[in-house]
């Protein structure tokens, strides 16, 4: 019970600090927070548990993040006070990721299954 609750609100966080982040930025700086995702789950996976990606993964998500970077960003505006919902808005996701997928593996339970568990305490 104590893993679903934490899993539960650090979902309800991600959301959460997503809006803040969104409501203190421009559009381009929440754009970038979201892409700043991929390389921070990478590294928080390796700082953590020692996880390891492949030299051609690097690559493709490399070429990957900055693609959509040129593509979709137009605007950079950011403020101290937006920063720091930005940085939180990150880590909570990628924290909630994380959990995810180690609950998924660890618990053997399905992704149906582990969303039935959190939703009342999202909710």
């Amino acid at each position: 019970l104590k893993y679903v609750v934490m899993k539960a609100a650090l979902d309800c966080a991600s959301t959460t600090f997503m809006n803040l982040n969104l409501a203190n930025n421009s559009v381009g700086t929440y754009q970038i927070s979201k892409l700043c995702l991929i390389p921070v789950t990478v590294l928080m996976q390796f700082a953590f548990w020692g996880e390891r990606i492949s030299a051609y993964t690097a690559q493709v998500l490399t070429v990957l993040c900055l693609a959509i970077a040129i593509a979709t960003v137009t605007d950079i505006n950011i403020t101290a006070h937006g920063l720091l919902w930005a940085i939180a808005a990150i880590l909570a996701t990628v924290y909630s990721q994380i959990l995810t997928t180690l609950y998924l593996r660890n618990l053997g339970c399905s992704a149906m299954q582990l969303l039935l568990l959190t939703s009342p305490w999202i909710s």
